[in-house]
């Protein structure tokens, strides 16, 4: 009987609802549950800023905010690849080492963290729980300047100062471009922006009030269809809710690609052609990024590929070891770098050359990192420019590897063209052993080599290897297209395009299965110059279509790596040095101006002619580290020596001062029986 009473008991309990002690649920709402075992891998480093909320599900006050923050995370949904909203119970027990590591101490408390963010990384923290609030102050964190360039997946908030900027940022797959008008202090337009952030075929702009007025548009806010033609459609005129532009956006993503709207006008019933730049519209089929070169991405290929991709094996020996070895070489002799990059290739290929029988990953970086001086140095930071995927899975080192590979055979061609003593083959074989037992992605390698097999027939010249990487990475975009790893916003192509090179492909002329038939000759001209080691961008800032983006931030010293903050302790160190040293020879210039006129010179004689010897002798005395000359008065005596008497004088007179208030007043003495006193 007591038994069936405890089994009874243990039904009823089994039943029994679970009490869920958690304010949010990942199943019914739209807030990011977080913990302790995906926090940092969703915050730190993703291309998403996060705002988040640490609560304790047994605080009242977190209780009653609870539906505001659900409100919040269901009203900016839509924003999720720009920003997301999570949350984290502190009360758990488990995630108690998370909330200490951010310095939590009370609840709620909110904090922002920028896309990117690094560990170590603790937020902005921020008090304003208003739901109105909450989503302004969204949309300034993410509008705010950063250091680093923002994800190109992220939509441009900024307001245009012209209408004719929005062709410069139109591409093939935006279907319909859109406008709206507001006033400065309106948040309404980012909010559309961000609402309709995923949708490709959409592009939309925003401009101020009085950038627009002298198009004859005087209300606002107000959203309006821009065509390429140059004419405009009114879709919404000074609605105050932004759901009515979703609403009236979305209706034209949702019809039919034919079923395109009339051209209207700006308030008018005549069409109106606002710039002749509308109507000679060429979409581009590639973003600004993959047109260009950057040092950043070589350098950075070069940081993964050290101190990731080589210093991953346990021990690299025999033939990998060679091969190594040639890698190596190859880069420290092609590798079109600044020249304190090339001093550390140099050292570690003449190191690798030393070795005879094995190297540990360990021993290899302690080996590169003891190589780190002012004079040998690379990088110790990836940053992706041209490389830069839309997400962080995609592009990057792949990229990267490439485009070093490319680089390093045009510089191959252009240091050894005519001599008849080089070896076709030597970058080729490099990269070929190279992706045989280091390149971390196994199938990409077998690929590499099943098309480096025939090489050897091919490759003849130094210009042959050029064509021969060219067309072995050309049949790998072929390959990848529409593969899971293919980036979305940078779909793998047959490169180089027609509006990059329009001469490359033979114009209404296809091989079988619809192939391209290139030209050979233009193609080599082409990469000769896109790779040319004299045209690679140093800094992403020189990127021509990028001088509307504003310029970073300084970083802080704590930002910068080891190199950086020697280079600017050393430039500091030279303005001083350079600023003393104009104050020193304009001094020596004005003495001996004044006893050239004392001694009676001829004044026409050229000051800097007649006294060459004497100031380049102090000069040198200067650069030596002799030190400033001292720069003599009239009894030679200079500032410092009349200072130093000056001060002993007035200690004198002190000292004379304390003796006699000690020796005649203290003790009512009288020098003299005649004074009266």
């Amino acid at each position: 009987m007591v038994v069936l009473y405890f089994l009874h008991i243990l039904i009823y309990l089994s039943v029994l609802p679970v009490v869920r002690a958690e304010l949010y649920s990942s199943t019914d709402d739209d807030v990011i549950i977080l913990d302790v075992n995906n926090f940092e891998k969703l915050v730190l480093g993703s291309e998403s800023a996060w705002i988040v909320e640490f609560y304790n599900s047994w605080c009242g006050h977190c209780i009653h905010f609870a539906p505001t923050w659900k409100k919040l995370a269901t009203d900016v949904k839509g924003w999720q690849p720009v920003i997301n909203v999570g949350a984290i119970d502190c009360s758990n027990s488990e995630n108690v080492p998370m909330c200490r590591k951010y310095d939590i101490q009370g609840f709620p408390t909110f904090k922002l963290f920028q896309f990117g963010a690094m560990e170590g990384d603790k937020g902005e923290e921020f008090l304003n729980q208003d739901f109105h609030a909450l989503r302004m102050k969204m949309v300034d964190f993410v509008m705010q300047r950063t250091y680093y360039e923002k994800p190109e997946s992220w939509p441009k908030l900024e307001p245009l100062e012209s209408i004719d900027g929005i062709w410069n940022e139109a591409a093939k797959h935006h279907e319909y471009v859109a406008f709206i008008f507001e006033d400065e202090k309106s948040y309404l337009g980012r909010a559309v922006i961000l609402d309709l952030c995923t949708e490709k075929r959409l592009l939309i702009r925003r401009m101020l009030s009085d950038s627009v007025k002298k198009y004859g548009i005087t209300e606002f806010p107000s959203l309006y269809l821009i065509h390429r033609d140059g004419k405009f459609e009114r879709l919404a005129t000074k609605e105050t809710e932004r759901q009515a532009y979703v609403d009236a956006l979305r209706s034209l993503v949702k019809s039919s690609k034919d079923d395109l709207p009339k051209s209207g006008n700006l308030g008018e019933e005549k069409s109106q052609n606002y710039s002749d730049s509308a109507v000679n519209y060429i979409p581009r089929n590639q973003s600004a990024y993959s047109v260009t070169v950057q040092m950043a991405d070589l350098v950075s290929t070069l940081h993964y590929s050290f101190r990731q991709e080589i210093a991953i094996h346990k021990s690299v020996s025999g033939p990998a070891l060679e091969e190594l070895k040639k890698f190596i070489r190859v880069l420290a002799k092609y590798f079109p770098g600044r020249e304190h990059v090339r001093n550390f290739l140099w050292r570690v290929s003449t190191w690798l050359n030393s070795l005879v029988l094995e190297v540990s990953g360990e021993g290899w970086l302690e080996k590169i990192d003891s190589f780190q001086t002012e004079d040998t140095f690379l990088p110790d930071k990836i940053q992706w420019m041209t490389c830069r995927g839309s997400e962080t899975r995609y592009r990057g080192y792949p990229c990267g590897l490439w485009t070093l590979f490319h680089t390093l055979t045009v510089s191959f061609f252009g240091t050894t063209r005519g001599s008849p003593n080089t070896d076709p083959l030597e970058v080729l074989d490099a990269f070929q052993g190279y992706m045989k037992f280091f390149f971390g992605c196994q199938e990409c390698s077998k690929n590499f080599l099943k098309m480096a097999a025939n090489k050897g027939s091919v490759v003849k010249s130094s210009a042959d290897a050029i064509l021969w990487l060219w067309r072995a990475h050309n049949q790998a975009n072929k390959r990848l297209h529409g593969d899971v790893s293919e980036d979305p916003s940078h779909p793998k192509i047959q490169f180089p395009s027609q509006s990059m090179c329009h001469t490359c492909q033979s114009s209404n002329v296809t091989g079988p299965e619809g192939e391209i038939i290139w030209n050979s000759d233009e193609v080599k001209q082409f990469l000769l110059s896109f790779y040319d080691p004299d045209k690679i961008l140093e800094t992403a800032e020189n990127v021509p279509w990028k001088k509307d983006i504003h310029s970073p931030e300084k970083k802080t010293n704590q930002q910068l790596d080891w190199w950086e903050r020697h280079q600017r302790k050393a430039d500091l160190e030279k303005i001083r040095a350079l600023r003393q040293f104009k104050y020193d020879r304009k001094k020596l210039k004005e003495l001996d101006k004044k006893e050239s006129e004392d001694s009676g010179v001829n004044k026409t004689v050229d000051y800097e002619v007649a006294n060459f010897e004497i100031l380049n002798k102090r000069e040198s005395n200067f650069r030596a580290g002799i030190g400033k000359e001292r720069v003599p008065s009239g009894w030679g005596f200079n500032n410092i020596d009349v200072g130093i008497c000056l001060m002993f004088y007035v200690m004198c007179t002190f000292i004379l001062m304390v003796l006699y208030y000690h020796f005649i007043v203290q003790r009512r003495y009288k020098p003299c029986k005649l004074l009266p006193f």
